[in-house]
């Protein structure tokens, strides 16, 4: 959370964007890689801790009894699309044997089931913004879900496919509305972990911060319907 604080008090100090830009990046780059509590100084030491792990279980399924259930919720919370891949909740986490190595699949509470890539979650470093977007995303999410059940038919806008349909954001993106609503106001820098579904949400003191940022996302937002193919390859910016 010091990063955290001291990028905030940065920018309302450095008026010149080139040095706060760098000023930022240097402050990422002495981050370091985590998984939970487990930190790693470089992204080949995390790849490889969980390549072993994967390895020493081999295919198996690992429910909430299993004593690694913790590590691969801790490990699915770095993945950049988190909140999608765990729906309303896990299950259980499947390992599966590929060609070359292990997989990593997800089983959710409804038993739909999805791939995760867990190198995508070793890239990540410890990011002083993903707690806020992360509770942000969470805060929209009764207005996701209206507009989603508002629809007659759920297919996709582009192709017509009505298979795994998700809701995006076009033009605002999310990312343009949230940066926006950042850079208008002071942000909060502590956040509670959801009970359940193991990201960050918003502290119940800092509930004015959050209606104000879900009624100017509801009135400015431009939502559709796509498949999970075109929300992938579409541009995200």
């Amino acid at each position: 959370m010091y990063i955290f604080k001291l990028i905030n008090n940065i920018q309302k100090k450095c008026f010149h964007k080139f040095k706060l830009k760098k000023i930022i990046s240097l402050l990422i780059l002495t981050m370091i890689y985590n998984i939970g509590e487990i930190n790693f100084r470089t992204k080949k030491q995390c790849e490889s801790f969980v390549r072993d792990k994967l390895n020493k279980l081999g295919e198996t399924c690992i429910d909430d009894k299993h004593n690694e259930f913790q590590f691969f919720n801790d490990l699915i919370k770095n993945h950049p699309e988190s909140q999608v891949k765990v729906g309303k909740g896990i299950k259980e986490f499947i390992i599966v044997r590929n060609i070359n190595s292990y997989g990593l699949h997800l089983k959710r509470v409804d038993d739909t089931i999805t791939d995760c890539s867990w190198l995508y979650c070793c890239f990540k470093k410890v990011n002083p913004m993903t707690n806020i977007l992360c509770s942000m995303r969470y805060s929209i999410r009764p207005f996701i879900t209206n507009f989603r059940e508002s629809q007659e038919e759920l297919k996709c806008l582009y192709c017509g496919n009505k298979d795994e349909i998700h809701i995006d954001h076009h033009e605002p993106s999310f990312h343009t509305l949230s940066n926006t609503f950042l850079r208008s106001r002071e942000y909060p820098n502590e956040f509670d972990d959801h009970p359940t579904q193991f990201f960050a949400i918003f502290k119940e003191e800092d509930k004015e911060y959050e209606e104000a940022w879900t009624e100017y996302h509801n009135k400015n937002c431009n939502l559709q319907v796509l498949c999970k193919k075109c929300n992938q390859s579409k541009p995200k910016f």
